[in-house]
């Protein structure tokens, strides 16, 4: 575990470290002159002692450093408190992405067709992550005794419209 001047391809002095079982650079922006090399291995003794005593600080020495992300302290405050996602939330944030040249537009007006008279009077509420394989069963079973819909024209509410929002929600 040691920090050692080196000098970078372009002239310029850089700190090579090999600490905590890594290897990275951190440059210095200083030129190779006599004085520069002087000051740069000046600060290389020290980073080495505090690394050796454990008491190394990256954030103290390179505040701007290229590695500076890895070093700041973790948040942890929790997040404020927010309602949980809705079926109805995010489908007024994913229909918004679900216009031409994206989409059909046919596509485009049966996924508002089948969300605004259907899937969301039903499950309009319903957490998004809480939607399960009985929330489907009771939704399909709804739609055909309840109002009367055609099987298949449930089935393209839920094979189509609603299956599209899910695939996207997980990001596939």
């Amino acid at each position: 575990m040691a920090c050692k001047v080196k000098v970078t391809r372009h002239g310029y002095l850089a700190f090579r470290f090999y600490w905590n079982g890594r290897e990275f650079w951190q440059g210095t922006g200083w030129r190779d002159t006599a004085k520069n090399r002087t000051k740069a291995e000046g600060k290389a003794v020290e980073i080495t002692d505090e690394i050796n005593t454990g008491t190394f600080n990256y954030l103290k020495w390179f505040p701007k450093g290229n590695k500076m992300h890895e070093f700041r302290p973790k948040d942890n405050t929790a997040p404020a408190e927010s309602k949980p996602l809705t079926v109805r939330k995010f489908y007024e944030e994913w229909i918004e992405k679900k216009k031409p040249p994206f989409v059909r537009v046919g596509l485009q007006r049966n996924y508002k067709q089948d969300f605004n008279r259907n899937i969301l009077p039903f499950m309009g509420d319903v957490e998004l992550n809480g939607v399960t394989l009985d929330t489907l069963e009771s939704f399909r079973i709804h739609l055909v005794d309840d109002r009367g819909l055609a099987l298949k024209t449930a089935r393209n509410a839920i094979d189509g419209s609603l299956r599209a929002m899910f695939r996207d929600a997980a990001g596939g």
